[in-house]
């Protein structure tokens, strides 16, 4: 992993397509990602992520439906990056990765960051007891 690059990881103790629904769904992107999203899981289809005010504007780049998905997104204007959300199968649930990479000279979210939000992504799942 070079130093344009960050990579996170977490485990959801959900089903293959609660995690898919997680990380393709505009509704529950903006639960763990970013405030307001814009965005059609179709290959090439523009979106848009709204974070702390600032618009980050993208593109759908790849769907494997059930398995993963990337997109692009601008911290600056002209400075994308890319982000690949990937599942995976594993005994306590699905192991979701996310790699962040620079395509430019721009920014990208902290490792930290990433973290962040994975934890909130994982919390949408944890039971509430009564």
């Amino acid at each position: 992993m070079s130093c344009d690059q960050v990579k996170r990881e977490t485990i959801l103790d959900v089903d293959a397509d609660r995690a898919w629904e997680a990380i393709s769904d505009p509704d529950w992107l903006e639960r763990w990602l970013a405030d307001e999203v814009e965005l059609e899981p179709i290959e090439g289809s523009p979106a848009s992520f709204t974070i702390d005010g600032n618009e980050r504007p993208g593109r759908v780049e790849r769907v494997d439906e059930g398995r993963g998905l990337s997109f692009t997104w601008e911290r600056e204007a002209g400075r994308p990056s890319l982000v690949e959300l990937e599942l995976t199968p594993c005994i306590s649930g699905i192991r979701i990765e996310v790699t962040e990479t620079d395509l430019g000279s721009g920014p990208m979210l902290s490792a930290a960051s990433w973290a962040t939000r994975l934890s909130g992504l994982r919390s949408q799942f944890v039971l509430v007891a009564a």
